[in-house]
């Protein structure tokens, strides 16, 4: 099946560029000090495990889009306490699974070509989801 081209154009993704040299650069046998995607390398602590376990059910089904009204909910008290500002944890807070989605998001959301708001701007050099 033909992929679509505007997705036949885009460039390797950064971080899968510096995984490949890593891993080519560890084959010749040089340590590699990884400043890559952040992925965690402690272990998960056991109060978390055990709370994932505690909140397991029989059946799980799928989250709201929206995320759980508890979760956004403490969401807004964080960023209120963080940032002494308020939110409406209904309307201001959407949970993603982390800043590459909220980021696409927030693009879906402003962009609005029948209105005249066709721009987005991002820095140089970004995060490459900007892109």
């Amino acid at each position: 099946m033909p992929i679509s081209p505007l997705l036949e154009r885009q460039p390797t993704y950064p971080f899968v560029r510096l995984n490949e040299a890593a891993r080519r650069i560890e084959r010749r046998g040089v340590d590699v000090i990884d400043f890559g995607t952040g992925d965690p390398r402690e272990a998960t602590d056991p109060l978390i495990r055990q709370a994932l376990v505690d909140g397991l059910r029989e059946r799980m089904g799928y989250p709201l889009a929206q995320g759980l009204p508890e979760l956004r909910e403490a969401i807004a008290s964080w960023a209120g306490r963080r940032f002494a500002v308020e939110l409406d944890p209904a309307t201001e807070v959407i949970p993603t699974l982390g800043s590459k989605e909220a980021i696409f998001s927030f693009a879906q959301v402003v962009v609005d070509l029948e209105h005249g708001k066709d721009t987005v701007a991002f820095t140089e050099p970004g995060y490459p989801v900007y892109e």
